[in-house]
């Protein structure tokens, strides 16, 4: 795996220096005339909870993506909290400067109407994790629905249909992956379907897969989201039942968002959710209340407040953007 990070750095560095385009913030490098591009993004954060104040770089990634032709390719470069520094209760500093390959693949436009994509991508399921970047989402923190339902990101095929009623997608992973253990689950079998459609009024997603992990563990999974943009406001809600094959559990989580567009670049946002699984909290109720402005498109401004019923409650602020 490392000659894969190796090879993606040098190519990033060897872009920026050769880049004949200018910068543009939020739309990253130009290195040549060809759509292709260079970019990444960064999230800062200070994080309030049980007696202590964390104030960390968050997330920092570089990209280098574009398409040409009938093809298309993204590859991503992330370090994840490269800096952390506590204070009160466990007071400390951390520094991880381990890089991770959170995506590799390229996508070949097959007609009008199909696609073929090979490497690592996020799994192909509901709204929330495929847009895992902080400035693209409502809130700094992740719905607890993306942690132990289902594998955030497959290394394997993905195929799309686009049908006069929607879009089916099915997904084949039959491997150890690319930079498997950066996942949340580490997955070497993943085999999922998925079907969209949009009614105009909303988009309605439903999916099932099942996968199993490097210690043989298996587990099957479906998935049903839900989202409308409104005038004044977007609502989102998923939901994902989970079966373990090995401790022949069922395990579920739900959430319902609602995202208030006060005025532009200004927005309200609360998040409900209810789960029980097999983590380190195996039951939990929460609410979410949180605030976000965004200066410019590719740049956000959050503060967010989360109460939960048994862990404790949380205080949030964050600075994020893609450049």
């Amino acid at each position: 795996m490392d000659r894969w990070k190796l090879f993606l750095l040098a190519l990033l560095s060897v872009s920026i220096i050769w880049a004949k385009e200018p910068y543009r913030a939020g739309e990253g490098w130009q290195p040549t005339g060809q759509p292709i591009y260079l970019g990444g993004y960064l999230s800062l954060l200070t994080d309030f909870r049980d007696g202590s104040q964390t104030i960390a770089v968050d997330e920092l990634a570089l990209m280098l993506y574009g398409e040409y032709d009938r093809w298309g390719f993204m590859s991503e470069l992330e370090t994840v909290a490269p800096y952390a520094r506590t204070f009160g209760e466990g007071a400390g500093e951390t520094v991880h400067a381990h890089l991770h390959l959170e995506r590799l693949y390229a996508t070949y436009y097959i007609d009008d109407d199909s696609e073929l994509t090979a490497g690592k991508f996020f799994s192909e399921v509901g709204f929330w994790n495929i847009a895992p970047i902080n400035v693209l989402r409502s809130t700094t923190s992740d719905p607890h629905y993306i942690a132990r339902m289902f594998p955030n990101t497959t290394t394997g095929l993905l195929y799309r249909q686009y049908l006069p009623g929607g879009t089916l997608s099915l997904t084949l992973q039959h491997n150890r992956g690319l930079d498997e253990t950066f996942n949340n689950f580490n997955t070497k079998r993943h085999y999922a379907i998925a079907f969209s459609t949009d009614s105009g009024a909303g988009e309605l997603k439903s999916g099932g897969g099942w996968f199993e992990d490097a210690a043989g563990r298996r587990s099957f999974y479906a998935t049903l989201a839900y989202r409308a943009n409104l005038e004044a406001c977007s609502l989102t809600a998923e939901s994902a039942l989970r079966r373990s094959v090995e401790a022949g559990a069922w395990y579920y989580d739900v959430y319902a968002q609602a995202v208030w567009h006060m005025r532009p670049r200004h927005d309200l946002i609360a998040r409900f959710e209810a789960y029980e699984d097999d983590s380190s909290v195996p039951m939990d109720r929460s609410a979410v209340f949180g605030y976000t402005y965004r200066p410019y498109v590719y740049m956000a401004i959050k503060g967010e407040m989360t109460l939960r019923e048994r862990k404790p409650d949380r205080l949030l602020f964050s600075f994020s953007m893609m450049f």
